[in-house]
């Protein structure tokens, strides 16, 4: 069980759904307007919820940039969605991309661009200021900068997780695996298809980028903090474990 999203993982969810099906129903998939509204009464406005901290790491290379409209939106659209409804959960936002291998590189290998806040506007400020850029070879910093969101100021008593937006692997997978074995926090990654059978080695919870499954990912997950009973697992025809 995972030390840190209690009682919830998506290890199990239609792990035997075939991999060729998936493209497909992901094309003709689409949440109806309503969505974020069924989730809002789900919510128990009369009960503590258990804080959540959510740290969104993106990768900022330049081979990110096709996505980054979409990864921006995806980030500012669910974290102001869960805040309307859920008090305790607080964001962060920094980046990884690689570690400078000349003079005057402009490659930075990790960056913290904002702090955690309860408040969704700090984070979308901070989205203005990244962009894709630097990089070049493929193999980036993962590695070290999921070490350092270790370091980053977590509540104690909070619920962690790390969202990870990378399209490439990591320079060195024996120090990516030690990362992610030692990490105070649970790892969910955001890729392209063709990264996922690789980040399936490190992290049990996978989406495509791209699409809207992370968002409703983080708004049930997020629900289930605010409800008296245990955080249950269910399966549901809408994820697909990558």
């Amino acid at each position: 069980m995972s030390k840190y999203l209690v009682g919830l993982t998506l290890s199990t969810l239609l792990s035997s759904a075939p991999e060729d099906s998936i493209s497909e129903e992901k094309k003709v998939h689409s949440f109806p307007p309503a969505l974020f509204t069924s989730f809002a009464n789900e919510f128990a406005s009369d009960k503590e919820c258990t804080p959540l901290d959510i740290l969104f790491l993106v990768d900022t290379t330049s081979s990110m940039g096709g996505v980054f409209p979409a990864m921006k939106e995806e980030i500012r659209g669910a974290s102001y969605e869960i805040a309307k409804h859920h008090t305790s959960v607080r964001y962060a936002l920094s980046t990884v991309g690689d570690f400078p291998d000349r003079l005057f590189s402009i490659d930075i290998p990790y960056n913290r661009v904002r702090d955690f806040s309860f408040d969704p506007q700090h984070i979308e400020m901070g989205l203005h200021f990244i962009i894709p850029y630097g990089g070049g070879d493929i193999p980036e910093a993962y590695p070290y900068a999921l070490a350092r969101a270790s370091e980053e100021k977590w509540r104690p008593n909070a619920t962690r997780m790390v969202v990870l937006f990378a399209d490439s692997y990591a320079k060195n997978n024996v120090s990516l695996k030690k990362s992610v074995d030692n990490a105070n926090y649970d790892l969910v990654t955001v890729t392209p298809p063709e990264m996922c059978e690789y980040w399936q080695n490190y992290s049990s919870t996978n989406f495509l980028l791209g699409d809207d499954e992370l968002t409703k990912f983080l708004m049930e997950y997020s629900t289930q903090l605010c409800r008296d009973q245990p955080l249950v697992c269910k399966a549901n025809e809408n994820y697909f474990k990558i």
